[in-house]
């Protein structure tokens, strides 16, 4: 079993997410401002910089980050890989701007317009977050606090690069663990070998994208989000009964592991506390019928309409129809009626009635 393992085992410091991989980086220090569980992205560069993570060590290109500030509304600085590494995320390099440009515009609506009346707990939850766009993106543009769900590596490198350029540090907080249907430690293994942010759990999977052979990553801690959540007191109520955070946009990506993340997410929607709610529900073999409409139940008997739908790009159409059933709604779904990037919208409650 591979593990990801730094070269000094006597470091201090063991971050306890990271503790099955052997990865010894610090927690953030426990402030009222930082997750408890968050990666101290200062001293995960340290450990960088003196060549002490053995994952990030083993391919060699790594050493190397490209910085560009974008051509987003409020600019900010962001760190990726080189294209020879990473050839999904070098064209947003150079043109500084992300590919998912639809997606983008809804996660700067988000935080541009939305208050709640919880304006200081605008908070965007980011699960796959990869090397950063949106966590990012949300931070710059209102977000009051940002939760990054990231456990490879070398993903984490750039991330933590980005977030120190830009003095983010208080704001978007990297959990270095996946979300799942269980609370569990389980290995991974790399996807598309042309995309470093990909990686599976399933072996076959890897060796179709890498010659055959399952390359193991590591393994790594994963958690429910009802639980995440139950933890930080997100289901809490203030003294008007109103939820005590406000979570205006949830981004799911993690190259279809969705269906197992969204049963662990039941009380996370019930809760109402998430306003908007982007995903992709995959055509082909990476999601099946019965997981998609699975998926539409979840949210659709927690009170969210499907909003808008869109390609590769992210969600830009406005969904016309009304649905009465989630039945119905997984139907259109299921049979490709709508394109796989989907937008969910908190349905509001009419106190009048």
């Amino acid at each position: 079993m591979l593990r990801i393992e730094t070269k000094n085992n006597t470091a201090d410091g063991m971050h306890p997410l990271l503790e099955k991989t052997g990865l010894k980086v610090k927690k953030m220090e426990s402030t009222t401002d930082n997750d408890p569980d968050a990666l101290d992205c200062k001293d995960y560069l340290r450990s960088f910089r003196q060549g002490l993570i053995s994952q990030v060590e083993k391919v060699s290109g790594y050493e190397k980050s490209y910085v560009t500030r974008t051509r987003t509304p409020v600019p900010f600085y962001w760190a990726t890989h080189s294209e020879i590494l990473d050839q999904v995320r070098a064209s947003s390099f150079k043109k500084g701007f992300y590919y998912e440009s639809e997606l983008t515009a809804r996660v700067i609506e988000a935080f541009k317009g939305d208050s709640d009346n919880n304006d200081n707990k605008r908070i965007f939850l980011d699960v796959g977050g990869n090397v950063g766009w949106f966590s990012l993106l949300a931070a710059a543009h209102g977000a009051s606090k940002v939760y990054t769900f990231e456990p490879n590596p070398t993903n984490l490198l750039r991330l933590c690069e980005s977030i120190i350029l830009n003095g983010f540090e208080d704001i978007i907080q990297v959990i270095p663990m996946g979300a799942s249907n269980v609370d569990e430690t389980k290995m991974f293994f790399q996807g598309a070998e042309s995309n470093p942010g990909s990686f599976t759990f399933d072996e076959t999977i890897s060796m179709r994208h890498n010659n055959r052979t399952a390359v193991e990553l590591g393994e790594i801690v994963l958690v429910q989000l009802d639980t995440f959540a139950e933890k930080r007191g997100w289901f809490a109520k203030n003294s008007n009964n109103s939820p005590a955070v406000n979570i205006a946009f949830f981004k799911l990506d993690v190259e279809g592991f969705e269906p197992f993340i969204m049963q662990g997410t039941t009380k996370l929607f019930n809760s109402r506390i998430v306003k908007q709610f982007a995903m992709e529900m995959k055509n082909g073999k990476m999601h099946k019928k019965r997981q998609k409409k699975a998926m539409v139940k979840t949210v659709f008997e927690a009170g969210y309409d499907l909003y808008q739908t869109g390609m590769y790009r992210g969600p830009q159409q406005i969904v016309e129809k009304k649905y009465d059933t989630w039945e119905s709604l997984a139907e259109d779904i299921v049979t490709q009626k709508y394109p796989e990037n989907l937008l969910f919208r908190r349905r509001e409650v009419d106190v009048n009635k």
